[in-house]
């Protein structure tokens, strides 16, 4: 009688997948950032050069901002479809608790998966 709804490892695997989740965060802020200061240099130089060795550079920068500004766009879109920590929580708690193992409301969902909220943040 005294089993558990949700197994214990699942709260590793959110933890998890939360450290991911902001390490494509920071990935691609980093890489838009990238792209960004790669294309004021491919400007500021391309204004100014007219050396055939310097515009080569200045292609090398073009293809860098291209190559930052793609990847920084995809993992922007990933994350943008990656679910957030809280919902995964919700999927877990809507996963194992069903109406054959225990009567619940959606008001009493809401303060489980903040139980388990809370329960994550004091195993760090």
């Amino acid at each position: 009688m005294n089993e558990l709804i949700i197994p214990p490892w699942i709260y590793y695997c959110i933890n998890l997948y939360n450290n991911l989740y902001m390490a494509l965060i920071f990935i691609a802020s980093a890489l838009f950032i990238l792209s960004i200061l790669y294309s004021i240099i491919y400007y500021e130089r391309i204004n100014y050069e007219f050396d055939k060795d310097k515009l080569e550079k200045c292609a090398i920068y073009r293809k860098k901002v291209k190559k930052c500004f793609i990847a920084s766009m995809i993992l922007i879109l990933m994350v943008g479809f990656l679910p957030s920590k809280n919902m995964v929580c919700w999927m877990i708690v809507d996963a194992y608790i069903s109406s054959s193992n225990i009567e619940m409301s959606i008001d009493d969902k809401y303060k489980l998966t903040d139980t388990i909220m809370e329960r994550i943040r004091n195993d760090k």
